[in-house]
């Protein structure tokens, strides 16, 4: 990628003193976009991803995913930044720098969609996110580079505040779990079993059922069943898609197949998700 593409691919806006909804476009469920990630440097309120909310505060850090649906809802003035990264799907052709940024921010997504600062983080992280909205403002030659080292310190700073998280030396069983959640993202329509992404892991379905559970706390199925009963959420609240073209774009055949596996998942039948799905949130 070159200093021109990355920076077209790179957007940074400033909300200031809004108290009116933030949110990301509506896309298309299942759409892949970019990563995100909202700094909320002073205000209150909570944050939508998906059916999770998430209170903030001042100094909270939203990362999101791509594909996913939020919102913003600020109960009092809200301002800080808004950096979105587009195109950055690492199975595309992707440099070494932008392979090892995504993929950590993957393993950080998946520890920690939402988290609240505390000082001296907080302070540092100000100061880090004025030096890219300042170099973004005033691009030149150099920019990128200097850009992507903010970034770099961004993640540093994020897994300090986490703890247990290392940016440059993931344990092999991170980095087969961080594979594994990428080819679920591509491939979840088609692959519904363990088996079948192991295969293509070239690992033993044991194996990927240890690893995920030892990184993320439960099995490599349950990770799959999630994504899919996720997607079938999104389609159910975002499009107008028919219970019988959601359960075919997700790979069913069986129209009654899909209603026993979603009430199953998600502990209601979809009919009844679909009607109330805007008002319906899980726990964070």
């Amino acid at each position: 990628m070159t200093n021109d593409a990355f920076l077209t691919s790179l957007t940074i806006t400033k909300f200031e003193q809004t108290t009116t909804v933030v949110s990301h476009p509506v896309q298309a469920a299942g759409q892949t976009n970019g990563f995100e990630i909202i700094w909320v440097e002073k205000g209150a309120g909570y944050c939508q991803i998906d059916q999770k909310r998430y209170a903030i505060s001042n100094n909270a850090l939203i990362c999101v995913q791509p594909g996913q649906q939020w919102k913003l809802h600020p109960t009092s003035p809200c301002q800080g930044l808004l950096i979105f990264l587009a195109d950055v799907d690492p199975r595309n052709n992707m440099n070494g720098w932008e392979m090892t940024w995504v993929g950590n921010l993957v393993h950080l997504l998946a520890v920690c969609p939402v988290m609240e600062a505390e000082e001296p983080f907080a302070h540092n992280f100000r100061t880090v996110m004025a030096q890219i909205s300042r170099e973004y403002d005033h691009q030149q030659e150099s920019s990128m580079p200097i850009i992507q080292r903010y970034l770099d310190i961004i993640l540093l700073y994020v897994s300090r505040q986490l703890g247990s998280f290392r940016t440059t030396h993931l344990s092999g069983k991170s980095k087969l779990v961080r594979e594994f959640s990428m080819l679920v993202d591509s491939k979840f329509r088609d692959l519904k079993l363990v088996t079948q992404y192991a295969s293509r892991l070239r690992i033993s379905p044991n194996y990927l059922n240890e690893a995920v559970k030892s990184i993320l706390g439960y099995p490599a199925s349950h990770y799959i069943r999630n994504r899919i009963i996720l997607e079938a959420k999104r389609k159910a609240i975002y499009s107008n898609e028919s219970m019988k073209e959601i359960a075919y774009s997700l790979g069913f055949d069986n129209t009654a197949h899909f209603s026993k596996y979603f009430k199953n998942s998600s502990g209601m039948c979809f009919s009844t998700f679909k009607k109330e799905g805007n008002n319906i949130f899980e726990p964070a």
